[in-house]
């Protein structure tokens, strides 16, 4: 073997880690893009979701378009529960990409879920979030926010101990 194919050779071992290193590079830029629509099309749809709440909580006349509630509530209450709908879905959000853990999901649930009346409304809203969790992180949310319900709900209280607010 000559030093031209030596050359040659080398030449062909350094183009195929280059070439092998672009593809790498591609398939990186590609996840993350799938992973920035993704967030773009949850973002647009929880801009949706607030826009059809807004809605929703402007107008009175809107309320029977969502059916029956499972029991009546007074105007102000049920204001609070729409409200606290849309920082359940706002925490979720958080949750699926990946910019909350786990024990600060636990931590902001369970402030949240400190009133009774949290508690009943998250009795009537779970089967909705657990119907609705397709996804693995959407799993979780609902374990991690079923969980801290089980544990306001077992104190009798209302109130967590340990915990000052959020």
């Amino acid at each position: 073997m000559n030093t031209v194919d030596r050359i040659t050779i080398a030449i062909g071992a350094v183009s195929a880690m280059v070439s092998a290193l672009a593809l790498v590079g591609i398939a990186f830029a590609l996840r993350l893009q799938v992973r920035q629509t993704r967030i773009s099309q949850r973002h647009t749809l929880h801009g949706l979701h607030i826009e059809v709440m807004r809605l929703h909580l402007e107008n009175p006349l809107f309320r029977p378009v969502w059916g029956p509630v499972s029991a009546p509530v007074e105007t102000e209450q049920w204001v609070r529960n729409v409200y606290r709908n849309i920082v359940f879905m706002y925490f979720q959000t958080l949750y699926i990409l990946e910019t909350i853990s786990d024990d600060g999901v636990r931590l902001q649930v369970r402030s949240l879920l400190r009133s009774p009346e949290a508690q009943d409304w998250w009795r009537a809203a779970r089967p909705f979030y657990k119907a609705d969790a397709l996804t693995k992180a959407q799993r979780r949310f609902y374990v991690l926010v079923e969980e801290e319900w089980e544990r306001a709900t077992a104190s009798g209280s209302g109130e967590v101990e340990g915990f000052g607010g959020g």
